[in-house]
């Protein structure tokens, strides 16, 4: 994912997040505006929110690795938009690439 890694926030605008989670019993990733939400209902540690580029399907790994020759570029203003609207905290605003492996 080229994404955010933010502290989880459960006051965030439901409404607003809710288009953009991740389902984990789809095998590809549903993108609103080209973004997917991880959050952390297991443990509330974290949101992800960013461009998926590999996943794997419920209780499973990935099957073969991901090589990217050449990064997609994105543009984090769609980005930067959602993480303001939720009322996260954009001073963490710091898009990357992130691997995670999400408990689903």
């Amino acid at each position: 994912m080229y994404g955010v890694l933010l502290p989880f926030v459960p006051e965030y605008n439901n409404e607003l997040f809710e288009p953009y989670i991740d389902s984990a019993f789809e095998k590809e990733t549903n993108p609103k505006d080209g973004l997917t939400a991880l959050d952390d209902g297991m443990n509330g540690e974290y949101i992800a929110i960013g461009h998926v580029v590999a996943k794997s399907q419920n209780h499973e790994g990935l099957h073969e690795p991901i090589k990217l020759l050449k990064p997609p570029e994105y543009n984090d203003e769609a980005l930067h938009k959602l993480v303001t609207g939720l009322g996260l905290d954009h001073t963490q605003f710091n898009p990357g690439w992130i691997v995670l492996s999400h408990y689903r």
